[in-house]
């Protein structure tokens, strides 16, 4: 960027910080306070994010098949797995029948099991 550029640029970001403004949008957009605070908003959000494919952590976390690796998602413990093909999987960390969680951490296993009555998955 040359000297020129520098200066008409710091000079409408000055302008602009002065006048309280932009010139990227046509008028100020005003968002409400209850729409941070409202439940019902909340809970549309969580749905719209619950609905979509999600970004929970890095292939290179499971180098190996068998390797496997917990997360926290949104509130929700998700159990991420390296199969032997070499695919990855993600199941709700949690026995069906008791809800107990059924890995910790991250390490290798070839199968999980539940601590109260060793349901294995």
């Amino acid at each position: 960027m040359d000297h020129h550029q520098l200066i008409d640029l710091t000079r409408r970001a000055l302008k602009l910080a002065r006048d309280q403004t932009t010139d990227l949008a046509p008028r100020q957009h005003t968002v409400h306070a209850r729409e941070y605070t409202s439940l019902e908003r909340h809970e549309r959000d969580r749905a719209m994010l619950m609905s979509s494919p999600q970004l929970v952590g890095y292939v290179s976390e499971l180098p190996r098949p068998g390797s496997y690796c917990t997360k926290t998602v949104l509130g929700r413990s998700v159990l991420l797995t390296r199969t032997s093909d070499g695919s990855v999987r993600a199941f709700d960390n949690v026995c069906l029948h008791r809800q107990a969680q059924v890995a910790t951490g991250c390490g290798t296993a070839k199968r999980f099991s539940c601590p109260y009555h060793a349901w294995t998955y």
